[in-house]
């Protein structure tokens, strides 16, 4: 009888255990009661990646990468050409996957890099293909020398149905070298005014 009380004792514990870790890691990607987070994005040079993996690391969000079927060409002008004719033609291209579970999402941070003063064609057809009503959507972007433009405002015009926060942006190279600590602060800054973080 001894023994069976001490195991059921340990029993017990573990389950104790297991549950304090598993809130923790349920908790890791809730923030400010929002619900869970996702952040979606398309990056074509590798800065706009940079910048939804800072969100990341300060949300505890989940990162999904948006990536079409066919991959845009490595030679810039290449793509910059083929982006210009799918931007004009209003083609959104097929994409590898989707989200398993957006359901669980409460909060979707989205990401795309400044192509002629918009969003991306990839980013338009994620956002085509996924229902985002009576979600909070952020979008957020990274550009060159010709800033924002309608990057944010674009990102929340393919979601009519969705609540919207003040979005970010920020110039390419400003996630590298000197300028990073300084952006890095100024994501923090922007997290804690929309309430995405504490």
């Amino acid at each position: 009888m001894r023994w069976a009380k001490l195991a059921l004792a340990a029993v017990c514990g573990l389950v104790v255990i297991f549950n304090v870790f598993g809130a923790a890691a349920n908790d890791a990607a809730t923030t400010a009661g929002n619900g869970k987070i996702l952040i979606a994005y398309y990056s074509y040079s590798g800065n706009t990646a940079t910048l939804a993996r800072e969100i990341q690391k300060q949300t505890g969000g989940d990162l999904f990468v948006i990536t079409p079927v066919n991959s845009y060409p490595s030679n810039y002008q290449e793509c910059l050409t083929q982006a210009k004719l799918e931007i004009d033609g209003g083609v959104k291209p097929e994409l590898q996957a989707n989200v398993a579970d957006l359901a669980q999402y409460d909060t979707i941070f989205v990401g795309t890099p400044n192509w002629y003063g918009g969003v991306t064609p990839p980013v338009a057809a994620f956002l085509a293909a996924n229902d985002l009503t009576g979600k909070k959507v952020i979008p957020f972007c990274t550009h060159g020398t010709g800033g924002e433009q309608k990057c944010l405002t674009g990102i929340a015009a393919l979601t009519p149905n969705s609540d919207h926060a003040a979005g970010f942006a920020v110039a390419g190279n400003r996630l590298k070298g000197a300028s990073v600590a300084d952006t890095r602060a100024a994501v923090a800054e922007w997290l804690q005014k929309i309430g995405a973080t504490k």
